[in-house]
């Protein structure tokens, strides 16, 4: 492989686009099995549709990722000197701790799902100003499921809540 070819791709960012075109071809086939779609998109649109469009979109911007360090280069910066350092612990924990909440998510439901993400990240990333917490604990998950609910019309599952919402 000549050299201009290699300096074209980043080895490591072309790697991660493949790795995502490739859920984005399982997420496609995926879409396709959609047997209806929600009464907020059904305008005469088929139920795969809207998620198709979701993928697409996502396929074009990975389509920039293996080209990202070229920009970078102009702007003076290395893309691979961060990379050259060991991931943080708190790394490994926030992806085990939302995997864990994403796993329990159908028995706990939706609300109980971010309530928990939004009180349990912070705590773990060492966030002790109680008066940031409680208001964000409080409001920030509030607020999504009033957009959701009420603005779109999307309801969650109540999972363990059903017999109190």
């Amino acid at each position: 492989m000549n050299n201009s070819f290699k300096n074209l791709f980043n080895k490591t960012d072309t790697i991660i686009a493949i790795i995502i075109y490739a859920m984005i071809v399982f997420l496609w086939n995926a879409a396709d099995n959609f047997d209806s779609v929600s009464d907020l998109f059904a305008q005469n649109i088929p139920p795969q549709l809207f998620p198709q469009i979701l993928l697409i979109t996502i396929g074009l911007l990975t389509a920039l990722i293996p080209f990202e360090h070229i920009l970078l280069k102009k702007s003076g910066k290395d893309i691979d000197s961060g990379r050259k350092k060991k991931i943080n612990f708190a790394t490994y924990g926030t992806m085990t701790i939302l995997l864990t909440i994403i796993v329990f998510s159908e028995f706990l439901g939706a609300y109980v799902t971010i309530f928990l993400a939004c009180f349990v990240l912070p705590i773990f990333w060492g966030e002790k100003n109680l008066k940031l917490l409680v208001p964000y604990v409080v409001l920030f998950p509030l607020f999504i499921i009033l957009i959701f609910n009420i603005i779109l019309g999307v309801y969650f599952e109540p999972g363990i809540l059903e017999g109190f919402i």
